[in-house]
């Protein structure tokens, strides 16, 4: 599952200090307040000493006093209680920097996959067909957007799009859940769906481990249905084809780093042919990879006449750009004409990359923090993100009939 919508940042901030961390009745606490402590200190030092910009999301003042009411509240939970709370504290940094429930020992209902989008929160993935582009219509007793909203503290996002992709998956894991009061026995957790022909049912999916998740089969068409093309070839490193129809030559660009010499080499055939006149470069199903390597296609398309001219160049975006893909849309954006099409990306325009990850000494937390920033949209760019020219939302509607209104949009610019 990949970590890896639009809010403004004070709106964000202001949602991490009310939502007060939900506190169970324990019966076991977990560690010491003395190795709690110790933690905290190590979790503090190692974030002020290796991460390159750690209280752009949240001011360091509030950072401190955050550390300052876990040290009190966490030697009173017991483990799965103090590690949800330190999941929601590591999630003040950025989108970049968490703990995450896969590393942590937590479970994940994994009979479906669920996907946050603009109209509500559906089953994209399922291993009963019948399930399949199902809504969640609530989860335990609450509503699904109202649970997602509980969950929202937990999120480790500089944005809207980051958030829902987190959601998309974390909103699976019960332990989570729990903590943050929507559900109270993550072995019986009342998921409500309403399935594509109206009709209501319950469901109970067992807590799995994610080691389990791989062995569960899903299906993600129904029959006499597909995917949109971008979604069918998510799974594909690196992917192009031409759209006769539109003059476009389409790249599908899901691990950045990859060699894009070969596709360079068909679209400049393609241009030379007559074939195309325009150039769409899809970044939504690219989980991060490499920044630098990327870079020559930048430079390539910057360098080509043919289509470096507003709406002959289209870049789309969306919830799943992390890390090096924003970094390589927002290079894009700072050296070619290109227009942006879908959804914001998920991390800054001045983006941190190269991940490295501590362990705390005493929980065994493994805590993951970036120790680069990219300054590539220089210093007065304030933004949260990377934003689309031409703002297309996921809706369930189009993704179940098989349609890509970001692709049509891109392959239609003026």
């Amino acid at each position: 599952m990949t970590r890896p919508m639009v809010r403004h940042a004070l709106l964000a901030l202001g949602a991490a200090l009310l939502v007060a961390a939900p506190v169970a009745a324990q019966t076991t606490p977990w560690l010491t307040a003395d190795q709690w402590t110790e933690d905290l200190a190590v979790l503090d030092a190692t974030v002020r000493d290796q991460h390159p910009d750690p209280f752009t999301r949240t001011p360091e003042s509030v950072w401190v006093t955050r550390l300052a009411e876990a040290a009190t509240t966490l030697p009173v939970m017991d483990q799965t209680a103090a590690t949800a709370e330190m999941i929601r504290l590591a999630s003040l940094l950025d989108t970049h920097s968490g703990i995450f429930p896969d590393e942590s020992g937590f479970h994940v209902y994994a009979q479906d996959e669920w996907t946050v989008m603009a109209d509500g929160v559906y089953l994209t993935a399922a291993s009963d067909p019948a399930h399949l582009g199902a809504r969640i219509v609530s989860i335990g007793d609450e509503p699904a957007d109202l649970a997602l909203a509980h969950l929202r503290p937990y999120m480790n996002a500089d944005n809207e799009s980051a958030t829902i992709s987190m959601l998309s998956w974390m909103s699976q894991v019960p332990e989570l859940l729990q903590a943050a009061g929507v559900i109270t026995d993550i072995t019986t957790p009342d998921i409500v769906l309403r399935l594509r022909d109206g009709s209501v049912v319950t469901t109970q999916p067992a807590p799995l481990t994610f080691a389990e998740y791989g062995t569960v089969q899903r299906v993600r068409t129904a029959p006499g249905t597909e995917l949109p093309m971008a979604a069918s070839r998510r799974d594909e490193s690196i992917w192009w084809s031409v759209d006769a129809d539109h003059h476009a030559f389409i790249l599908g660009y899901n691990r950045p780093g990859e060699s894009t010499s070969a596709a360079l080499t068909d679209l400049t055939a393609a241009l030379d042919a007559g074939e195309v006149d325009r150039v769409v470069v899809d970044l939504r199903y690219a989980p991060g990879g490499g920044y630098h390597p990327s870079l020559p296609l930048v430079q390539a398309l910057a360098a080509e006449p043919r289509v470096n001219q507003p709406g002959r160049l289209a870049v789309i975006t969306g919830r799943d750009s992390i890390s090096a893909t924003t970094a390589l849309a927002s290079a894009f954006e700072q050296q070619t004409e290109a227009t942006f099409v879908g959804e914001p990306t998920p991390a800054r325009p001045n983006t941190n990359l190269d991940e490295i990850t501590f362990t705390l000494p005493n929980s065994g937390l493994v805590v993951h923090i970036p120790t680069t920033l990219e300054m590539i949209a220089g210093p007065d760019d304030l933004r949260d993100a990377v934003y689309p020219d031409v703002a297309v939302p996921l809706l369930s509607t189009d993704f179940f009939a098989g349609r890509d209104r970001a692709l049509e949009a891109a392959m239609t610019l003026p």
